[in-house]
């Protein structure tokens, strides 16, 4: 099964991800990635600026490169 994003999809993740790998090095690591943990969107809301949806974009994108 093929899943696609979106270029604007793809397109936030490129303005938006290094955020995240700054903030959280030892879980976006982009040249070592790991495994998330089960729940890491509610996690990240709370600890983040990014919205529900935005992060959801930006895991669907990280998962899927």
């Amino acid at each position: 099964m093929l899943i696609y994003v979106k270029a604007v999809h793809y397109d936030f993740y490129k303005r938006r991800i290094d955020e995240l790998c700054d903030q959280f090095p030892g879980v976006f690591n982009k040249r070592f990635p790991h495994l998330l943990a089960i729940g890491i969107h509610k996690q990240l809301a709370e600890r983040t600026s990014f919205t529900e949806k935005e992060i959801g974009v930006l895991l669907r994108v990280w998962t899927h490169r």
